[in-house]
């Protein structure tokens, strides 16, 4: 499967019958150029006038480095169930993790505020969102929506996700494993400012099970984003993990930033589906936990106690699990109901 490429000057209308049918666009410049014309400089200028107006550019908490040169190679945890009443059902789980330790930047202020650029190679990530740091970033940032999800056509977050990596090496620099995003959103855009990511994705369970996907391969899929492009990408209906490559330039850097979007209805310019941001201000975060990479259905139990990794799960008012003990005295983490692949495991709050 090839991911579907338009003009970034494409219709409203183009852009939603083909994002539709495979939740995956990447938009090319119409013109070859070097990219946007915004760089490391801008965003140290932007975090350094926030600080001074005593407000806070970088959201707090959400910086996150994600692989630095000095890290241990990332792997995925994986843990098998068994399963419940005899059933020969398993669940496979993967850990999100929320930073590695390394030689890289360990806070927004160590990466903005330094008079250079961190020497070594790393690949981090923060958030800017609400208040007058979103809003002055919002007025500097080379584009704020590409034109077929501007206006009355789309509504988007309120937060802007920032990717940035120093890859001086030979080989390419990985970022955290493969994932989904638990967002209530249509899809999220990147935007490759300056140097390249290579990305890999391929469908969900459920994704892959309708009748666009299933016309194909199920993946990987790897795709080269290059200065100017967007890949418009519904990230919670495909797994997806990324890397940087080999950076040219005296700087060696990657930089790219992230919106998510809401579709609007065609006719009333409202938003058709739910929004995490719908009339306040979104709150964005990485977090810890643990979720699934296959389709888990009711009763089976997901971990017992021996396998239970060192992360707290989430709590939620509609959990999808429990802590409950087997017949043979084993304390295990049980579903209370089928659950997606890529869904975040919750329990009842207290």
């Amino acid at each position: 499967m090839e991911v579907p490429v338009l003009s970034q000057d494409c219709s409203a209308a183009a852009f939603r019958r083909i994002y539709h049918k495979f939740r995956a666009v990447i938009l090319r410049p119409s013109k070859t150029g070097s990219g946007p014309a915004f760089g490391f400089s801008d965003l140290q200028r932007l975090h350094l006038q926030t600080r001074a107006g005593d407000s806070t550019f970088v959201s707090p908490g959400s910086f996150t480095l994600e692989t630095s040169s000095a890290s241990a190679p990332q792997k995925e945890t994986h843990n098998r169930g068994t399963a419940a009443r005899g059933s020969k059902r398993e669940a496979v789980l993967c850990r999100k993790r929320k930073h590695t330790t390394g030689s890289g930047p360990t806070s927004s202020s160590e990466l903005l505020g330094a008079r250079s650029i961190p020497k070594s190679n790393w690949y981090a990530s923060f958030i800017v969102q609400g208040g007058q740091a979103l809003d002055t970033l919002l007025a500097s940032i080379p584009l704020v929506a590409p034109p077929c999800l501007s206006d009355a056509r789309a509504r988007h977050h309120r937060a802007v996700w920032w990717f940035i990596g120093r890859n001086s090496s030979r080989t390419a620099l990985a970022g955290r494993p493969e994932h989904t995003d638990d967002i209530a959103h249509d899809g999220t855009w990147h935007l490759q400012v300056n140097g390249t990511k290579e990305w890999t994705i391929r469908p969900t369970d459920e994704w892959f099970g309708t009748r666009t996907t299933r016309q194909s391969h199920r993946g990987p899929v790897r795709i080269l984003c290059e200065p100017g492009d967007i890949l418009c990408l519904h990230t919670g209906k495909w797994w997806h993990s990324t890397q940087i490559p080999t950076q040219s330039g005296p700087d060696h850097l990657s930089i790219s930033y992230a919106r998510d979007f809401v579709l609007c209805d065609r006719e009333t310019g409202d938003v058709v589906g739910k929004s995490d941001d719908e009339g306040e201000e979104a709150t964005m975060t990485n977090i810890d936990g643990l979720f699934t990479t296959s389709f888990v259905h009711a009763g089976t139990i997901i971990l017992t106690e021996e396998s239970m990794p060192e992360c707290e799960l989430p709590v939620s008012n509609e959990p999808n699990c429990e802590v409950c003990e087997s017949e043979d005295g084993v304390m295990c983490l049980v579903a209370t109901k089928d659950i997606a692949s890529g869904e975040n495991l919750t329990i009842a709050k207290d």
